[in-house]
């Protein structure tokens, strides 16, 4: 299992080996074994890739990039994708819905590597607009 991450935002420090050791965590729960990207960014860099990939013209809090052409994970051992967090926004949320920043950051850690894994906001009891 090889896991990556990339902090690219300066307005929040977080541990790079924190975010490492709760995707891992992620990861054994499901029993599959693959790399995967974290990349921790700030508000505008999300909002670009959330309007260039997504046509959304808003910052958003996690989006993924998936390397799989399939809905669902046929193999145990393979390239995920990329999994990019809005670390600010994860701190502004926090806030919002009462619990820690670390908290919020799992939550959003989790999400982001469900999509990989080819679950979709409703397999997952989200509405479709979160």
């Amino acid at each position: 299992m090889e896991i990556n991450v990339s902090n690219y935002q300066k307005k929040i420090k977080i541990s790079k080996k924190w975010v490492k050791k709760v995707a891992i965590s992620v990861l054994k729960k499901t029993g599959i074994k693959g790399e995967l990207s974290i990349i921790l960014v700030d508000n505008k860099d999300i909002k670009k890739l959330n309007h260039k990939y997504r046509h959304k013209n808003r910052a958003t809090d996690v989006l993924s990039f998936s390397q799989e052409k399939e809905e669902k994970v046929a193999c145990p051992l393979f390239l995920l994708g990329d999994v990019v967090i809005s670390v600010e926004r994860a701190k502004s949320q926090a806030r919002e819905y009462g619990h820690t920043f670390k908290d919020e950051m799992r939550i959003l850690i989790r999400h982001g590597i469900l999509h990989l894994l080819g679950y979709t906001h409703k397999q997952m009891g989200k509405n479709e607009g979160d």
